[in-house]
């Protein structure tokens, strides 16, 4: 049972105490003033030096170097790009194209809800410096991969064939497939000039350094393109575009008939300077010795003033013939 009274009486030394200083009255603890004469100063004293006080604080521009809102101590204000990515929640889709891909079509374009689009009558396709045109393009636009095909008309005859073009290159085909970041091409029934020649390939894979790899390919310098009257039936082999052709084994074809000319390799060289090459040779019909392949031989740049042309003929009854040509010219000022 706790006695009854004031309790400041009965706890004097932790009571707070009313002291008179000047005159005001200040509160102070009992605990503070059984020891040193600490007081605080009373309210008119504060009003009356507040003067010195405002004098001594810092000026706006020095509290705004202390504002949290303005400090450096956000630490996305250190992160650079890649890492604020990652912060992003949405993630960046990688291996983006290098530019945007445009495309038009003549009838109609078609979007599906899987990033498919379908071009549809004479659809082009512009990407950098590759263009790529046809009658029907499927386009896949997360794998930025494209397919490209001819289409037949009511009286059974092929139109719009794909048609590949990559700076001087230039590639037709009856279907092509063609990745935009790998930059290779895949084309079946091709058709393209190199040199003086053309060349018809059945299965043509064009690499992204500017390769194209084919095999049962055809080479031949004939004006008919779709179905030469002559021709190198070529098994195998590798162009460089606008340089030269190597192939392996390849035989001689005239009216889609092989002869007995069976070569293990060739080379052609395509040039516009003044180099050795292969000469074709040309064919006919004659009534006393039959069909003949004549002037076919293999020309010699010997040098800047002299050259040889060794050629030859030959006759299904038996007779040929070789023959040779040399020039020198010489200009003198």
């Amino acid at each position: 049972m706790q006695p009854s009274g004031n309790t400041a009486d009965q706890y004097p030394e932790s009571s707070p105490q009313m002291k008179s200083v000047g005159e005001g009255f200040a509160l102070v603890d009992g605990a503070q003033s059984a020891g040193a004469e600490e007081v605080t100063p009373p309210i008119d004293s504060l009003i009356n030096n507040i003067d010195p006080l405002i004098a001594e604080m810092p000026d706006s521009d020095d509290m705004s170097l202390t504002d949290s809102l303005t400090m450096l101590s956000d630490s996305l204000l250190f992160m650079d790009n890649e890492e604020l990515a990652l912060l992003d929640s949405v993630p960046r889709k990688r291996g983006a194209l290098e530019a945007p891909v445009e495309f038009a079509s003549n009838d109609s374009i078609i979007f599906t809800a899987d990033n498919m689009a379908y071009l549809y009558g004479s659809g082009n396709i512009k990407y950098q410096s590759i263009e790529l045109s046809a009658d029907y393009i499927q386009m896949d636009m997360d794998s930025s991969q494209l397919f490209a095909r001819y289409s037949i008309d009511s009286l059974g005859n092929e139109f719009g064939h794909p048609v590949f073009t990559q700076e001087q290159e230039k590639i037709e085909s009856k279907e092509m497939h063609y990745n935009f970041k790998s930059g290779k091409a895949l084309a079946k029934e091709s058709k393209s000039q190199q040199g003086e020649g053309y060349i018809l390939a059945g299965t043509a894979k064009k690499m992204d350094n500017g390769i194209i790899n084919m095999t049962n390919g055809k080479y031949s310098t004939c004006d008919n393109h779709d179905h030469p009257h002559f021709y190198l039936n070529i098994s195998k082999g590798k162009v460089w575009s606008g340089k030269s052709v190597v192939t392996g084994p390849c035989v001689l074809y005239i009216e889609d008939v092989p002869l007995p000319i069976v070569l293990p390799f060739a080379f052609f060289p395509f040039t516009d300077t003044y180099s050795s090459g292969i000469i074709m040779p040309t064919y006919g019909d004659e009534m006393n010795r039959g069909f003949y392949l004549r002037n076919g031989g293999y020309y010699f740049a010997l040098g800047d003033h002299v050259d040889l042309s060794m050629t030859g003929e030959l006759y299904t009854k038996g007779s040929w013939g070789l023959s040779g040509q040399s020039a020198y010219r010489k200009r003198y000022k």
